[in-house]
């Protein structure tokens, strides 16, 4: 892919694909290491990586400097191109039910359990981290919203984020 990217001009995408082979490479030579990378480690790098392109963008944004910014959410993308497909909002909430029910999980005391197997059954799947974590904490925790957990599935996520927080604020405030 690096010599296309030379052959084809592609400067933004040289650049993402020589950083990815960069921070492979020094994972490599870390002490303690294996010569080789297996694949999770490999896709816990390029998700480091794609966090710190879209981090920088944000900031870049907030700078008034879009034009950095763009240089990184272009390499991001690329980057993620070599992530696997993230999972929906839809398909981690069934798996979250299915090892909440195979663990027997009932309360916060065994979110580390569900965590813990739901982290290995979705080994080199993507998903959004704080997505993830609320999830598992409604699910476990059985929070009483006075909302079924439908409707909350039908806010966007933002929505659904504040909702859970507020939420968890006003139960400990009772």
């Amino acid at each position: 892919s690096i010599i296309l990217a030379m052959k084809a001009k592609d400067k933004i995408r040289l650049e993402a694909l020589r950083a990815v082979k960069s921070a492979i490479l020094i994972e490599k030579t870390k002490t303690g290491n294996k010569e080789t990378l297996d694949e999770n480690q490999i896709i816990k790098l390029l998700q480091k990586l794609v966090k710190q392109r879209n981090d920088s963008a944000k900031i870049y944004k907030e700078q008034n400097r879009d034009e950095l910014a763009e240089i990184e959410e272009s390499q991001s993308k690329i980057i993620s191109e070599f992530l696997p497909k993230q999972l929906s909002e839809g398909e981690l909430i069934t798996i979250i039910d299915e090892v909440i029910t195979a663990t027997g999980a009932e309360s916060i005391k065994d979110m580390g359990k569900v965590i813990g197997t739901t982290n290995a059954k979705v080994l080199g799947s993507a998903y959004r981290t704080y997505l993830f974590n609320n999830v598992v904490s409604v699910r476990v925790c059985d929070y009483n919203f006075g909302d079924s957990f439908e409707d909350i599935e039908d806010l966007g996520i933002e929505d659904w984020t504040s909702h859970i927080q507020f939420s968890h604020i006003t139960r400990q405030t009772h």
